[in-house]
């Protein structure tokens, strides 16, 4: 701040909006803002780490607003002007006029600090006294002996960077009795305040433990590297980069104004320190002295200076006991990028050398050290240790990090890569990192020299990869019927490609086709004897069975549970269970979904990091929508597609948004089911058909709700269609009754007859509760108003009650109320709209409720209505969603069952609320209420 002529408080800070937030220093603010003048606040921490935030917030405090605030900076000049960051302060200020020309200290110290003195309250922040000149120092000293009553000298310094002959600290042995010194060290920020930090950053409410600690490994918690690590993130929506600890955060480069930071620091310091940094660097990982010394090329005793002095400024840190290691993460990155690219490679072979006579040997380390300097043999070597032992371990994405690259690697033999690729596309498969293995793996398919007994086993593992992880099932599948003939001499890998054949994970082929894989595959068991891949061919036969409702199913599966005695048969009946909890979902057998899900931790210890287990949030969410457990889901579904979208899981990014899409729609945001709903539905030949057919019933039922029957019937039947070529018709339960609906209200009584007993005829003798109910709903909508309609639509309530399907059972006894309702029982639609209001269905509660006000009957509101303040309510954000997004009036009232005059009310109100003026100002991706 600036005082004028008139005592008038300028701030000359930049505005306060282009602050970070400030995080985990409310002790560190408080101590500051209880010591009152005269003091002496001396405020230390190492670079980046939030001296100037802290101080600039102190500024900001209602007690510390009184009186002048005077900043200046030091600056890190080779001549630095002298007393400038005190005369720069002191700018603007009549009580002084700096002097031309030197400075001289017995005239112009005594007039500072009387002009100090006379302006009453005030603040003197002098900033990174680390790097002041000699007259600047000599100035505080003298301040402080006589420091004015009135006056608060504020310093901040890095205490790595102080000299010797000046301690800051010794500033306070000159002030007098009267006067009080503080020292506040601002420390680096705890994992948990780095994710709140990054949260704020990134416009969240919160980001994952997962990546609050990796982040926080990566900036070893200094606000500055947080803030440019999310200045550097990708331009993806914030809710993608929420969980993304490898994907996203491990691509970062470090930021050029950490690389800046660093060679600033490097650039004062002797030649040897600079060595054992980049050594502590390229280590990447604690080391003791010693090591340091043998990588860093240097004697022993030249190692230890080096050392000592690259810990007093900051530059390596201990790691341990006795152990070294670089600031964090992101600063061995920006080191790394300062080394010149001939010591780098030296430091490498270094590296290599000190480590190879280690006990154990560091595979993994020696591989990434060996890569670096060269030494291709060695590289390829250590890597396939490596990723050997990981794969034992169960950790295949450290195995794909380290196969990857020599799969890719031009200048490695086509035979070693070959050999190595086979390696990799079975460490893929459990895995998270499926997009490094499936570049590497086409890559080595292309080569035209590739071996022929390796091209079978690398196509098998590429299409395991493509039509279980990246979205790409059709050419998965591809890739494995083209794989089956070339594997002659490999009757085990035959038989997986078979069995995953047998998985219907898009929407070409047939059941039929599916199944006769499983067979084949069964047939080949006996020309092997592979346990693991035994338990495989029969989860999948199982698998297959239970998808089409097969009554054989759950009996097949549960003896395959009983083959699975090894870890990765284990692993097998992760992926089965898996299997039959989503298809027990489509089925209807709610209960046993849940069964299964709970069974998944006795099968193997549940790792996060394992792709099945991912996929599993999936049928979690679909389960709870089902089950009406609503409270807190939608948060539960972006912090999935958190994880699908960081991780590249493209199924479960789209399962996840359908649930979103239903829920939004059941919820009123009606604006939102539809993005989410046309999303899916663009999703093409790779989605699978029960979301394909979930997706389209969505859709049909807000057009049906608007009374446009054709539209819905042109949505549904693509869908329909899909399931008639496929043949597995218990995947058509949320299509058929909507159809027969649509087809009804068009006056087409007979074609809805017509669909609904094809429906009927081949799903009978399933074991698919679902379709049962589909079936009645279906006959209640042809026969809809007769008395039969009602105990159709009865009964199908009653096996959606069974189910633990509250809000399906609720849609089913609107339909029941509905004929009711026209033969002057209006009861019945008013209990439908107390379930709805119940469930939070306020989308469907406000539609009944509109039909019983054509009736003449206002549903009776069940206690009073919830004040929201400047904050918009349910309703009104709805409204605001839409007409953001341009929908009209009419359009709005029409979907959200209102009257027009509603809408004009609600559409005021959002203005209001959200300080625009017009429609298209409105924000439309505002958090939902709840």
């Amino acid at each position: 701040m600036e005082t004028g002529p008139l005592g008038t408080t300028v701030d000359r800070s930049p505005p306060a909006v282009d602050r970070p937030p400030l995080v985990g220093r409310a002790a560190e603010l408080a101590r500051l803002s209880a010591v009152s003048a005269p003091a002496l606040l001396l405020v230390a921490g190492e670079a980046g780490v939030g001296k100037s935030r802290l101080v600039s917030e102190f500024r900001d405090r209602p007690d510390a607003r009184e009186g002048h605030w005077l900043v200046g900076e030091c600056l890190p000049l080779r001549e630095p002007f002298p007393l400038g960051p005190v005369l720069d302060a002191l700018k603007g200020i009549d009580v002084f006029t700096p002097p031309v020309g030197r400075v001289d200290r017995v005239d112009v110290f005594p007039r500072i600090r009387a002009g100090l003195a006379e302006l009453g309250p005030a603040v003197l922040v002098v900033e990174d006294l680390h790097w002041a000149d000699e007259a600047t120092y000599e100035f505080l000293r003298f301040l402080c002996r006589g420091l004015p009553p009135k006056l608060r000298v504020v310093v901040t310094y890095r205490p790595e960077s102080v000299r010797m002959e000046r301690p800051v600290v010794d500033l306070a042995g000159y002030l007098p009795r009267w006067a009080r010194a503080v020292e506040t060290t601002v420390r680096p920020l705890r994992a948990r305040e780095v994710g709140e930090l990054a949260a704020r950053l990134l416009g969240l409410t919160k980001v994952t433990d997962e990546f609050a600690i990796r982040l926080h490994e990566l900036t070893g918690g200094v606000p500055f590297v947080v803030e440019e690590v999310a200045r550097a993130l990708p331009a993806e929506p914030a809710p993608r980069l929420a969980d993304a600890p490898r994907s996203v955060l491990d691509r970062l480069t470090a930021p050029v104004a950490l690389r800046g930071s660093i060679a600033e620091r490097l650039a004062t310091l002797p030649p040897a320190v600079r060595e054992v940094v980049g050594a502590a660097a390229v280590l990447a990982a604690p080391a003791d002295e010693e090591l340091l010394g043998r990588v860093a090329g240097l004697d022993a005793e030249t190692a230890t200076d080096a050392i000592d002095r690259a810990l007093a400024h900051g530059l390596l840190r201990q790691g341990g006991p006795g152990m070294l290691a670089t600031r964090h993460a992101l600063a061995t990155r920006a080191v790394i990028d300062l080394l010149a690219p001939g010591d780098l490679r030296r430091a490498h072979r270094n590296a290599a050398a000190a480590l190879a006579g280690a006990d154990p040997v560091p595979h993994a380390r020696l591989a990434r050290h060996c890569r670096h300097a060269g030494l291709v043999e060695d590289w390829v070597r250590h890597a396939e240790a490596a990723a050997t032992r990981a794969i034992a371990l169960g950790d295949g994405d450290t195995a794909v990090d380290l196969l990857a690259d020599v799969v890719a690697a031009a200048g490695v033999e086509i035979d070693v890569r070959a050999r190595v690729a086979s390696l990799l596309s079975r460490a893929a498969q459990p895995g998270l990192r499926h997009g490094e293995a499936v570049s590497a793996l086409r890559a080595v398919l292309a080569e035209d020299d590739l071996p022929p007994r390796r091209r079978g086993e690398i196509r098998f593992g590429l299409g395991m990869l493509l039509i279980a992880q990246s979205g790409e099932a059709s050419a998965g599948r591809g890739e494995l019927r083209a794989a089956v003939p070339e594997l002659p001499d490999r009757p085990d890998l035959a038989a997986r490609a078979m069995a995953a054949l047998a998985i219907p994970s898009d929407s070409s082929g047939t059941i039929t086709e599916h199944l006769a894989w499983a067979t084949r595959a069964l047939d080949l068991l006996g020309s092997f004897d592979d346990h693991a891949v035994h338990t495989a061919v029969h989860v999948n036969h199982a698998s297959v069975l239970l998808y089409s409702g097969d009554p054989a199913g759950w009996p097949v599966w549960r003896a395959a549970l009983a083959r699975g005695t090894t870890p990765e048969a284990r692993l097998h009946l992760l992926r089965g269970a898996s299997n039959g909890a989503d298809a027990a979902l489509w089925l209807g057998h709610d209960a046993r979904a849940r069964e299964l899900l709970e069974l998944i931790p006795t099968l193997v210890d549940e790792d996060p990091a394992l792709y099945t287990v991912r996929l599993l949030d999936g049928a979690r969410l679909r389960l709870d929508l089902a089950a009406g457990r609503w409270d807190g889901l939608a948060e539960r579904v972006a912090n999935v597609r958190a994880g699908a979208g960081a991780h590249r899981l493209p199924q479960l990014d789209v399962e996840a948004r359908l649930v979103a899409a239903e829920l939004a729609l059941a919820t009123g945001s009606l604006a939102d089911a539809e993005v989410d709903l046309r999303t899916v539905a663009e999703t093409g030949a790779s989605l699978q058909i029960p979301l394909m057919t979930a997706a389209a019933a969505a859709r049909a039922r807000i057009a049906l709700s608007g009374g446009r029957a054709d539209e819905a019937l042109a949505l549904l039947t693509p869908a329909l269609d899909a399931v008639r070529r496929q043949g597995n018709w218990v995947w058509a339960a949320a299509v058929v009754p909507l159809t027969c609906a649509a087809l009804a209200s068009l006056g087409e009584r007979v074609r809805a007859s017509h669909a609904q007993a094809e429906f009927a005829e081949a799903v009978a003798g399933r074991d698919a509760p679902l379709a049962d109910a589909a079936v009645r709903l279906a006959a209640g909508h042809v026969a809809r108003k007769a008395s039969t309609g009602v105990d159709e639509f009865g009964a199908a309530a009653a096996l959606f009650d069974a189910m633990g399907r509250p809000y399906a059972a609720c849609q089913a006894r609107e339909e029941t109320a509905a004929v009711h309702l026209g033969s002057g029982d209006k009861q019945a639609m008013l209990d439908v709209v107390a379930v709805y209001t119940a469930l939070g269905a306020r989308w469907d509660a406000a539609r009944c409720a509109q039909v019983l006000r054509k009736h003449g009957v206002a549903p009776r509101h069940r206690g009073g209505r919830r004040g929201y303040g400047d904050a918009l309510s349910p309703r009104e954000e709805a409204v605001a969603r839409m007409a953001a997004r341009g929908s009209t009036n009419k359009e709005i009232a029409e979907a959200l069952f209102i009257s027009v005059r509603t809408v004009e009310d609600h559409v005021a109100n959002a203005l209001r609320k959200c300080g625009v003026r017009t429609r298209a100002d409105l924000p439309w991706d505002f958090p939902r209420s709840s």
